[in-house]
């Protein structure tokens, strides 16, 4: 049997624009966009990325859309059953960075399905949120896709096989 991951993205790698659409609303894909597409190739079979989730970098961090937000990654969670959960990277982007690492710290804390994001270590969400989830360092930016991916697919897989880490 396969491992799966959900993997969540931004509106940005979801394919749907930069900065001018960064209040899209949560979303779900049957494809792979952006980074899952490398992460996939890295499982190397192992695991497969069962659904992409998406959101606007501005629409996830508004306090009044958070509710409905985790309502929707509840629903794919409970439907999809991943062994693990992947958040970005975000690179030095500072607001993915928060959007990362707080889909992950409510995957993990509410949901119990361990979670990994990346980002560069200058992201204020990495002070934020460090504590308690895993954080990948990346490159600052995602020039550096193909030098931080295979990490984070690492970590990935040694959680959701359920391995000791650290």
């Amino acid at each position: 049997m396969s491992l799966k991951a959900v993997h969540y993205i931004n509106q940005f790698y979801a394919g749907l624009g930069g900065e001018t659409m960064a209040d899209t609303p949560f979303g779900v894909l049957d494809e792979k966009k952006g980074p899952a597409v490398g992460l996939e190739q890295l499982f190397k079979g192992e695991m497969t990325i069962a659904k992409v989730i998406y959101c606007g970098d501005n629409y996830v961090n508004t306090d009044e859309n958070w509710p409905l937000v985790k309502e929707q990654i509840a629903k794919v969670v409970a439907e999809e059953k991943p062994d693990v959960f992947i958040a970005g990277p975000a690179f030095n982007a500072g607001r993915y960075g928060v959007a990362c690492a707080k889909v992950c710290d409510y995957v993990r804390s509410e949901l119990n399905v361990p979670s990994v994001t990346a980002m560069w270590w200058e992201n204020p969400a990495v002070g934020m949120y460090v504590q308690d989830n895993y954080i990948v360092a990346s490159t600052e930016t995602a020039t550096g896709m193909r030098k931080t991916l295979p990490a984070l697919a690492k970590l990935a897989l040694k959680l959701a096989r359920g391995e000791k880490i650290g």
